[in-house]
Formats: structure tokens, C-alpha cells, sequence
């Protein structure tokens, strides 16, 4: 039993980093978002761009879904 909490305080742990990650990338993404407009065809991150934040777009909203963001 002892070894089951440990393990689910590891896996709790892991998900608050895991949260704690994708808030700084939610964030940076955001930023990202506002600014892609003017520099997206200087640093041609055009193709790479839309498929990064979609999938930015979907962990946060997984994060929204487990009630753990903010």
C-alpha cells in the first residue's frame, strides 16, 4: 500500500510539471500568437507553426478538461 502511494505522489508530481510546462508554453504560444502575424515570413515558421501551436492548443486543453490549469 505504501508503495502504491509513493507511486501515486510520483505520477501527481509528474502531472503538476507536466501542467507546470505546458502554462510556460501556453504562455510563450500566446506570445507566439500575437507576434507571428508581423514575423512569421521573416523566420518562416509558417508551415511549421500552425501544426506546434494546434498541438499546444490541445495539451492545454486537456489541461482545462483535468481542471488543473491556473
Amino acid at each position: 500500500i505504501k508503495a502504491q502511494l509513493v507511486s501515486n505522489s510520483a505520477v501527481k508530481q509528474q502531472l503538476n510539471f507536466i501542467t507546470f510546462v505546458n502554462k510556460i508554453l501556453g504562455l510563450f504560444f500566446t506570445f507566439l500568437t500575437a507576434t507571428e502575424v508581423k514575423y512569421a515570413f521573416k523566420i518562416r515558421l509558417l508551415k511549421i507553426f500552425p501544426f506546434v501551436h494546434s498541438l499546444m492548443c490541445y495539451f492545454i486543453l486537456i489541461d482545462l478538461w483535468r481542471g488543473q490549469y491556473f
